[in-house]
């Protein structure tokens, strides 16, 4: 089984709903609306970037939520040049994170055309001639961010001591000066 998956309206687009969908021989739209979008930058604006991606992963992780019993390939429109490997991470251990075991070669990146069904099923719901089939709350979109909050990034987590990683996840730069202070009390104990 092969999904398609397409966005209209990208989540850094603030004055627009984000419309996410999939297809394959069912369809399957999920809205994330502006005012959420809004409330959700307006408190991470220290970290744009990333929750565009995080928000992006929700979105996917509820649209394809049903399918996954069948091992579908997932088949990801090129949303984000240069961080297909940040989404595809990110989308993988959300899935992990749910208890659903699955293989990371399944997650593809590629360019998805116009004529594709997730496409039209996007921007048709998009401009409202569509309904979507679920709409996220801010608390759908919460309880995952949460989640995702407790998540070091998988460079630092191999240089920082478990019993440290719960304090500084999340926390950027406090990763940095913990990383920082853990490699100097290392080099210090080895020239002892």
């Amino acid at each position: 089984m092969r999904i398609e998956i397409d966005q209209s309206g990208k989540i850094e687009q603030l004055n627009s709903d984000t419309c996410i969908a999939c297809s394959n021989e069912d369809n399957y739209c999920v809205v994330i609306p502006k005012q959420i979008k809004q409330t959700i930058h307006y408190d991470h604006k220290n970290r744009v970037k990333q929750i565009k991606l995080k928000l992006f992963c929700i979105g996917i992780y509820y649209c394809i939520s049903k399918f996954l019993n069948r091992k579908p390939t997932i088949i990801l429109d090129n949303e984000y040049e240069g961080n297909e490997s940040i989404v595809k991470y990110l989308l993988l251990e959300l899935l992990r994170n749910q208890k659903i075991p699955f293989d990371k070669r399944l997650i593809q990146v590629s360019r998805i055309g116009k004529s594709s069904n997730a496409h039209i099923l996007a921007i048709n719901t998009q401009r409202g001639e569509l309904k979507p089939n679920k709409t996220l709350s801010e608390n759908d979109i919460t309880k995952v961010l949460k989640w995702f909050r407790g998540q070091a990034t998988p460079a630092l987590s191999r240089f920082i001591p478990s019993d440290m990683l719960g304090r500084v996840a999340g926390h950027p730069s406090s990763m940095l000066n913990m990383l920082n202070k853990y490699i100097n009390l290392s080099l210090k104990n080895e020239a002892k």
